[in-house]
């Protein structure tokens, strides 16, 4: 599945912080696929977001010309790990726009 900057830094909050030990390594292994390597955040000029006070705001900033999805594999029980967690978001009221091409790309119809 194609994803990009933006949606893998929601996928990883989103993931399960807590599950059973199985469940827990599937994640463990999805975050690992996720997470930006050195190399993206230099070829994508990937900055945290300060006020005008130099204070991190805890925002991500990146060149979005710059930056390209990637392809990411999702086995069948990562992608049941993904599609509840993206439906308890969904029944929560808690989906953002920036969440649904999530919800688009794994198939979460609210």
């Amino acid at each position: 599945m194609l994803l990009g900057v933006l949606e893998r830094i929601l996928l990883d909050n989103l993931l399960p912080k807590e599950g059973g030990y199985l469940t827990m390594i599937l994640v463990d292994e999805f975050r690992k696929c996720l997470r930006l390597t050195p190399e993206e955040i230099t070829e994508f000029e990937l900055v945290e977001g300060v006020d005008e006070d130099g204070r991190k705001t805890g925002s991500l900033h990146w060149n979005k010309t710059k930056a390209k999805d990637i392809e990411v594999e999702v086995g069948e029980a990562t992608m049941k790990i993904v599609k509840d967690t993206l439906t308890a978001l969904s029944d929560a009221g808690k989906v953002t726009i920036d969440h649904l091409s999530l919800c688009k790309k794994f198939e979460i119809s609210g």
